[in-house]
Parts: structure tokens; C-alpha cells; sequence
């Protein structure tokens, strides 16, 4: 694509410097007709005719490089666009797993804490512990899914799509990542977790919904 830009550029360029040599050969041809000279007035001719050929040339490279140029973009931002579309129900489905990864802890961690029965030894890592061991397919998915996500970003990363933009993604995969680390490995107290998972969720869920309105 930069060399196609480049040879468009070139090929203006060169337009724009013969359309000149060309007007200037011109009036050469016009002053050796009406002088009656005959020596400017072939000058002229044949100055016109070369500088017309040139600048001929040179717009059918400005305008060919120019097309091979809008052909590259548009082929690169559709192959955004297919990634971006894969990456989003993508982010969709791992928000739904993260999520629940997060209540089935919050719930069983506020089981624990409220249980009657339970001695004054309560630990919260144990309960922890085994609520991910319970959800042993979720957390394997869930790392799984990050992977695809960041797979997914590199290859949209990689398209260097003139007219679209990365951010969004980008900071889309970086709160998604933040929430499925803590899930996964949660610190604090209850009431940390409980305010951090819920910060976390709705930050998820607000790209969420921009990804689905881009």
C-alpha cells in the first residue's frame, strides 16, 4: 500500500511538471506559427507532443496507483471488519462466563460467611477454592477465550486497516483481561470482591455494548 501511495504521488507530481512543460512548449508552437518561424515552430510541436505524452503517462499512474491503493484499504478494512465481528461474540460469550464465574464465588463466599454452622475458623480460600474447582471447565474456558481474544486483537492489530481504529478493542481486551484475572485469582475481603467484581462487570458491559453499536 505505501508503495502504491507513493507511486501516486509520483505520478501527480510528475503530471503537474509536464502539464507546465507542456503549456510552456505550447506557446513555443503558437509564437513559431504566427512569427512564421519554422525551427520554433518544430521546436514547439514536438516539445507539446512529448510533454503531452509524458503527462498522459504520468496520470494513468496517479490514477492506477491510486486505484490499487483504495483496492489494498478496502481489502484491509474488511478483513478488520470480519475480525472485529469474530472478536466481539467472542467478548460476548467471555463476559457471560466471567461473570459467572464471579456469582457462583460471591455466592458461596456469602454462604460461608452468614452459615450458622461454620466455626469461627472460617476460610474464605477454601470456599474459593472450591467454587473454581466446581467451575473447573469455565475458568479452562475462560483462559482459553482470552487467548482467542488476544489472538483475535493481533490479527485485527495486524490488518493495518487505514480507516479503522484499534482502541476500542485494545481497551475492551484490557478490561476484560484485568476481570478475569481477579476472578480467577481473587484477593481481599467479601466486600472487596463484591465491589471490585461489580466494577469490573459493568466496565466489561459497557464496551460490550459499544462493541455491538460499532
Amino acid at each position: 500500500m505505501e508503495t502504491a501511495l507513493f507511486l501516486s504521488g509520483v505520478g501527480y507530481l510528475v503530471a503537474i511538471m509536464a502539464f507546465v512543460v507542456a503549456i510552456g512548449f505550447l506557446i513555443t508552437l503558437l509564437v513559431g506559427r504566427t512569427s512564421g518561424n519554422e525551427i520554433t515552430f518544430k521546436v514547439g510541436k514536438k516539445g507539446t507532443l512529448i510533454a503531452g505524452i509524458v503527462l498522459a503517462a504520468s496520470l494513468v499512474l496517479g490514477f492506477g496507483a491510486g486505484a490499487v491503493e483504495n483496492s489494498i484499504a478496502t481489502q484491509r478494512n474488511n478483513r478488520f471488519d470480519n475480525y472485529a465481528e469474530k472478536y466481539t461474540k467472542l467478548y460476548a460469550k467471555t463476559s457471560t462466563d466471567t461473570e459467572d464465574i464471579a456469582n457462583n464465588i460471591y455466592d458461596v463466599w456469602q454462604d460461608g460467611i452468614f452459615d450458622d454452622t461454620s466455626d469461627d475458623n472460617f476460610d474464605p480460600n477454601t470456599v474459593i477454592s472450591a467454587s473454581l474447582e466446581k467451575d473447573a471447565d469455565k475458568v479452562y474456558a475462560l483462559k482459553n477465550n482470552m487467548k482467542k481474544l488476544k489472538d483475535t486483537l493481533d490479527s485485527m492489530k495486524d490488518c493495518n486497516a487505514p480507516d479503522r481504529s484499534i482502541k476500542l478493542y485494545q481497551n475492551s481486551y484490557d478490561k476484560m483481561s484485568e476481570m478475569a484475572d481477579y476472578v480467577t485469582n481473587p484477593y481481599g475481603n467479601f466486600n472487596s470482591f463484591s465491589d471490585m467484581t461489580n466494577s469490573q462487570d459493568k466496565a466489561v458491559g459497557n464496551y460490550l455494548r459499544k462493541l455491538l453499536n460499532k
